[in-house]
């Protein structure tokens, strides 16, 4: 009877310890999401965009929508509370933000993931692991990122658990649950397969019953997708041939830039900084209890390794599996160096051993190319945001150097066209179009070009000492032409190859 009072108290402490991680990460998550930036263009283009025009019926459409070679099932997803944002509160960012609160939750499934590996060698390093999937940079900055990435690796890592973590203890209707989360995470992401594949050889291994049960939840996920082409007129499973076709084999996406293949080798290290020090030795420790984890994280590096285009969120479950290693690690050579230290000297090495990994998370977080996620994007956002606050604004001209301009309606949330205007004679060309606009995007030195009926009314701030690429510019009146078509914004897009 004492004995089972006291694993019930013990399992409520662990309880409550996983509940306030969840708590923090969620925190740290929201506000992250408050902060007006987007990781790349493809967070609007191709999630915020498609989700707008299922909600408003207005959107910038990417090539890739126009080329058939994306799922309809994210921006299906983000529809959901974007749509609420809008009859809540129209007009305001809560359309934005709703969404990115949606994976600000799901990205939880990282953290407790991290938490119940480290679970698995004790009550210590279930709280390091879990705390460092929270606090860590990347896993903080994209977990309420609209983006394919991240939304495949929330789904990716709890079904990585149920196969490896639980290892046979699996139930049949856990492993079915698996095999669902991995059809879903193919299915968010196509490039996950190579991973997806990997841990379903792990974790089927030769045993034909856990293979089938796993498939059949696999199958379960493809008909979700299919049922989502369908109901937006697609056909089933076409959009995973043409990306493949297109990117692949015509090479499209190299087009926007190659990298050679031990780019994300160096790149890592850049952006990690003195953490990679620590973090590669402390993943091999980890790797000596999981080493299936790490198999995980190399298959994945090395099939994107491959592909010529390469961008650092490419490989976001490659680097959330050295991280959770490396924390797992951590706590490994914690208990070992304290294994015979005091109650009290063991606590204070535990609250060393967070303390070390939130500072390396944020000398991470201003290293390298990272530091330029936390502000990426924000001045044309808040330009953009600044520009649709306008009830009167009947027609929106970007002036920007070279085309397209990052252009959308889910910060605009106007009905009105979008033009864009490029090059140094930008402000010329418009003028004889002036009156199909009544607002405009440009430096703050080409605001003089627009005419005298144009006022700056707003400056998004950039750095320090920085020229003003991104103010607002109004006139008074409406809008009594049509733009031209080749300067609207999906023609300019278009005839770019966007």
């Amino acid at each position: 009877m004492v004995a089972a009072s006291g694993r019930d108290a013990s399992i409520d402490r662990a309880n409550r310890t996983l509940a306030g991680i969840l708590l923090l990460a969620l925190a740290l998550r929201v506000a992250v999401a408050f902060i007006p930036a987007i990781a790349h263009p493809d967070e609007l283009w191709q999630y915020l965009e498609p989700a707008h025009y299922l909600t408003n019926g207005t959107w910038v459409r990417a090539w890739e929508y126009r080329a058939g070679i994306r799922s309809w099932l994210i921006p299906l997803v983000v529809a959901g509370p974007m749509g609420i944002g809008h009859f809540i509160a129209p007009g305001t960012m809560l359309p934005i933000l709703l969404p990115r609160f949606l994976c600000a939750l799901g990205s939880l499934a990282l953290v407790w993931t991290c938490y119940r590996f480290g679970a698995l060698a004790g009550r210590r390093q279930a709280l390091i692991a879990g705390i460092v999937a929270a606090v860590w940079s990347e896993l903080l900055f994209y977990g309420p990122r609209t983006l394919s990435e991240p939304i495949s690796l929330s789904l990716f890592l709890p079904a990585a658990w149920l196969l490896i973590g639980k290892g046979a203890t699996v139930s049949q209707r856990q492993l079915a649950l698996a095999g669902l989360l991995l059809g879903l995470a193919v299915c968010a992401r196509l490039q996950m397969a190579p991973i997806v594949g990997a841990l379903a050889i792990i974790g089927g291994g030769r045993d034909i019953r856990r293979w089938a049960t796993m498939i059949a939840g696999g199958i379960a996920a493809l008909a979700i997708s299919a049922g989502v082409d369908l109901i937006t007129g697609q056909m089933p499973f076409r959009w995973m041939i043409e990306n493949f076709r297109i990117n692949l084999i015509e090479h499209k996406s190299a087009s926007f830039g190659v990298e050679p293949w031990y780019w994300y080798l160096t790149q890592t290290v850049r952006n990690w900084s003195i953490a990679s020090v620590f973090i590669v030795p402390l993943a091999l420790v980890g790797a000596r209890r999981h080493p299936a984890l790490l198999i995980l994280a190399l298959v994945h590096l090395a099939a994107h390794s491959v592909i010529p285009h390469k961008e650092m969120r490419f490989i976001l479950p490659t680097l959330a599996l050295f991280v959770l290693l490396a924390s797992l690690g951590s706590g490994e050579v914690l208990a070992r160096v304290t294994r015979t230290a005091s109650r009290r000297t063991a606590t204070w090495a535990t609250i060393g051993t967070v303390a070390t990994w939130t500072i390396l998370s944020g000398i991470a977080a201003v290293s390298g190319s990272s530091q330029k996620l936390w502000q990426s994007h924000r001045t044309i956002l808040l330009a953009i945001r600044a520009a649709g606050v306008d009830p009167a604004a009947c027609g929106l001209a970007f002036f920007s150097p070279k085309p397209p301009a990052p252009a959308n309606y889910s910060f605009y949330d106007r009905e009105t066209p979008i033009y864009n205007f490029y090059g140094p004679d930008a402000t010329s060309v418009a003028a004889p179009w002036r009156g199909a606009f009544n607002v405009a995007i440009a430096p703050l030195a080409a605001g003089a070009g627009l005419g005298p009926n144009y006022r700056a009314t707003y400056c998004a701030p950039g750095r320090k000492g920085a020229p003003q690429e991104f103010c607002v510019f109004r006139r008074p009146g409406a809008c009594p032409i049509a733009g031209p078509k080749q300067y609207e914004i999906e023609a300019v897009m278009r005839r770019w190859g966007h």
